[in-house]
């Protein structure tokens, strides 16, 4: 509200024509001999800049608040001196006392000049202090979003809240975990009102560390108390990440299914097997505080221990080749055993590129292998090799019919042929 300045110091003055008994009593204020030096006429004359003084609001506009400084006069808080947003301001109404900082004295207008932004940041680090001891819940207002997370304002002071901390409502899962779709997903919690706690905070360095989800943990450790590892849950698969699945269950629950407890088969890409709303069976494998870890693997019966009937060491086997990386190639025997060729046997990748494709077939040599770890070794067969009396009946069977299908060389004409 302005408020033209002669009818201003007009009205303010009438307004304390009966000063207050006292104003000047609290601890913080200073004394009269500190405020000023007297003249002989007996008005003030001097106060001293950056000391606190305490007085009575007698009027309160949306960018001013006078003063009553009795008996120093008239004090005024321009807009620039309030606190740096309003949430502490708008509580702020006439009668209240507030302790205030001189930072001049009798301006054109007779008015003593305040400052309560310094004070009032002071005495918001102390609630925030206050809070982050006492565990306690508090409203934060989004500001802007970053990479990484969301700057909010918790009592007047700026603080960062990390993605990683939001709850499970807020946390943005991305499938392919690409920053400027989280960045997207992150700038539509702006303006808006989250219930956090302080998780950390440095009042000298000015840093202010938040926590959606820790507001969530006391609920969360409540709800899982009902479980414990070896529970099989059904659920809905709410997230579909690079490193693997979240299933939420029990409508407030959620937890990770990661990528190695998907299934026994090697998985490269989650997506190509979950999708958003999917319903799923997993079983509890361990909880740490709010975190819980599920597996699908575990309620699939294990391939590898039947390996040892099914596969022979020496023997050799027609494999698929699922992925090519610097340590070789990722066989698969069968849908859920796999083996893996060596980079030695190549030399190099160029030359391993050369001689294999993903996605197709050849015929490996089983050399060693280890059921108790999922662990085989394979080489790839030479031409060769195919000559190897321990090749098995099938490949064999597969070799002959390759060779049925290749098309026959033309016959010699015979003679009488040639003749005509």
């Amino acid at each position: 509200m302005v408020i033209a300045k002669k009818k201003v110091v007009k009205k303010v003055k009438k307004t304390i024509e009966t000063p207050p008994e006292s104003t000047a009593s609290s601890s913080n204020a200073i004394s009269m001999g500190s405020l000023l030096k007297e003249t002989t006429d007996g008005k003030h004359k001097d106060l001293q800049i950056g000391a606190d003084i305490e007085g009575r609001v007698i009027q309160k506009g949306q960018s001013i608040i006078y003063l009553d400084l009795s008996p120093f006069g008239t004090g005024v808080i321009y807009k620039s001196e309030l606190q740096t947003t309003q949430t502490d301001v708008k509580h702020i109404k006439v009668g209240d006392m507030l302790t205030a900082k001189i930072i001049g004295t009798e301006n054109e207008d007779g008015f003593i000049e305040l400052s309560i932004k310094d004070i009032g940041t002071k005495e918001a680090w102390s609630r925030l202090e206050q809070y982050y001891s006492d565990q306690e819940t508090v409203d934060g207002k989004v500001t802007s979003a970053k990479k990484g997370g969301l700057m909010m304002l918790v009592e007047g002071i700026p603080g960062f809240l990390p993605a990683s901390q939001l709850g499970q409502e807020n946390y943005p899962r991305v499938e392919d975990g690409d920053e400027n779709v989280i960045l997207q997903k992150l700038k539509k919690l702006e303006g808006q009102l989250l219930k956090v706690k302080v998780l950390d905070l440095d009042p000298e360095d000015r840093k202010l560390i938040l926590s959606e989800k820790a507001v969530e943990a006391k609920e969360v450790k409540k709800a899982l108390d009902v479980y414990k590892t070896g529970t099989i849950i059904k659920g809905i698969v709410s997230g579909v990440v690079d490193f693997g699945v979240f299933v939420k269950f029990d409508d407030s629950l959620e937890g990770l299914v990661h990528i190695s407890q998907l299934g026994w088969k090697l998985i490269e890409d989650p997506r190509e097997f979950f999708s958003i709303g999917q319903q799923v069976e997993a079983k509890i494998i361990d909880i740490q505080g709010t975190q819980v870890s599920l597996s699908i693997k575990s309620l699939q019966s294990n391939p590898w221990e039947q390996v040892i009937e099914k596969y022979k060491v020496g023997s050799t086997y027609k494999g698929k080749v699922a992925k090519l990386n610097p340590f070789g190639a990722f066989v698969y025997l069968d849908k859920d055993i796999h083996g893996l060729a060596h980079i030695s046997q190549f030399g190099t990748s160029d030359a391993m590129e050369k001689a294999i494709k993903v996605g197709e077939e050849y015929m490996f040599k089983i050399t060693s292998m280890k059921p108790e770890e999922h662990r085989m070794s394979l080489k790839l067969l030479s031409a060769d090799d195919m000559g190897d009396k321990k090749i098995t009946k099938e490949v064999k069977k597969e070799i002959k019919h390759d060779a049925a299908e290749q098309p026959t060389k033309p016959e010699k004409q015979s003679a009488e042929a040639k003749h005509e």
